[in-house]
């Protein structure tokens, strides 16, 4: 409804969230910090219904972008850039 209305979406984790983005629809991904300083990618398949931990790493991670559901970047501190062809699995 062009952002007149929010709901809360539970993601099932006590990350703070960075980032989101999504490709298209379904395809999402979101950026968080756990309190432990784990970084993490999220992922949802479901326009953001549902959230799962892809990824985790100990790069600060600040920004991410996908072309498509395949396809994206995640940059992080200290000139780490990361790259996905398969919708972030790798």
């Amino acid at each position: 409804d062009g952002g007149n209305n929010w709901a809360l979406v539970e993601t099932g984790t006590t990350a703070k969230l960075m980032d989101v983005f999504f490709a298209d629809t379904l395809h999402g991904w979101a950026l968080g910090e756990e309190e432990d300083n784990t970084n993490l990618i999220l992922v949802s398949v479901d326009g953001g219904v549902n959230w799962s931990i892809q990824h985790t790493t100990d790069y600060m991670l600040t920004d991410l972008f996908f072309t498509d559901s395949m396809t994206g970047w995640v940059t992080a501190w200290y000139n780490t850039l990361l790259h996905t062809t398969d919708g972030g699995v790798n």
